[in-house]
C-alpha cells in the first residue's frame, strides 16, 4: 500500500497555522535542551515522540495526510501509557505505568517538564486533523512501523544508554534501543534489556508496534465515530 493510499487535503489552517506552531514549538523545545545540558540535547531529537512532532509538521506543510497519520500512530502506545500514568499520579501520587516517572527524577528542571508536555496534546490535536481530512489510512501504520524500526537502530547506533558529565549520569536508552524503560516494572519486557542490537531492537520493536496497532485500530474506530457524528450534525 502506496504512501498515497487515501491522500486527502487537509483544511487550510492545518496546512499553514497549526504546522507553523508546531515547528516553533520544537525549536524552542531544542533551544531550551541545549542550554540546560549542551550538545547532548541532540540526542532527544532521535526520540520517536519528537520525530513524530517533525512528521507531523512536515505531512501538514505538504498536505499529506497520511504522514499526518503515522505521526500519530508512531507515539500511540507511549502517549497513552503517558496518560494513565499521569491521571494515576493526580490521584495516588503513583505512576501506574512509569513511561512518565522520569518527570520527577531528582534535579529534574522545570522547563524540561512543560516541553514534555505534547505527550498529553499531540494525539487530541491530530484526531481533530485527521478528522477533517477523511480519517486514519492503513498506510500510516505501515509508515509508522517502518519509521519505529528505523529510529530504534539509529538510536542504537548512535546514542549510548547513558552519559556521564559534570552534571553526573543521565540515562538516555532513547527509542528502548538498550533496554525496557527502567521504570517500567514489568519483567517479561526486560527480557532482552543489554542484549545485542539484533536481539533487543527486534523484541522492543514488536512490543511497541503491537501496542501501537491496537491503538491503531481504536483511533480509526474513534475517528469514524466523529465523522458519522459530524455528518449527522451537519443534516
Amino acid at each position: 500500500m502506496c504512501i498515497r493510499d487515501s491522500f486527502k487535503n487537509l483544511p487550510e489552517k492545518y496546512r499553514t497555522k497549526v504546522p507553523t506552531a508546531l515547528l516553533a514549538y520544537m525549536i524552542a523545545l531544542l533551544v531550551t535542551r541545549l542550554k540546560l545540558s549542551g550538545p547532548e540535547a541532540l540526542y532527544d531529537l532521535i526520540w520517536a515522540c519528537n520525530v513524530g512532532l517533525i512528521v507531523a509538521i512536515y505531512g501538514m506543510y505538504t498536505n499529506n495526510s497520511v504522514l499526518v497519520g503515522s505521526s500519530m500512530v508512531l507515539i500511540s502506545i507511549d502517549q497513552v501509557l503517558w496518560y494513565i500514568d499521569i491521571l494515576g499520579y493526580l490521584f495516588t501520587k503513583k505512576f501506574p505505568i512509569g513511561v512518565a516517572k522520569y518527570l520527577t527524577w531528582e534535579g529534574q528542571p522545570f522547563i524540561k517538564k512543560v516541553f514534555s508536555m505534547h505527550h498529553i496534546w499531540f494525539i487530541p490535536l491530530l484526531l481533530k486533523i485527521l478528522k477533517n481530512s477523511g480519517g486514519l489510512s492503513n498506510s500510516s501504520f505501515l509508515m509508522s512501523v517502518k519509521l519505529s524500526l528505523l529510529l530504534s537502530v539509529i538510536a542504537r547506533l548512535t546514542t549510548p544508554k547513558m552519559i556521564k558529565s559534570s552534571h553526573g549520569e543521565t540515562y538516555l536508552n532513547i527509542n528502548l534501543s538498550w533496554e525496557c524503560w527502567k521504570d517500567i516494572k514489568l519483567k517479561f519486557l526486560h527480557l532482552c534489556n543489554d542484549m545485542p542490537m539484533y536481539m533487543t531492537v527486534p523484541f522492543n520493536n514488536t512490543l511497541w508496534n503491537s501496542g501501537n496497532f491496537v491503538f491503531f485500530l481504536l483511533l480509526k474506530k474513534l475517528l469514524k465515530v466523529l465523522n458519522s457524528v459530524d455528518g449527522k450534525s451537519l443534516k
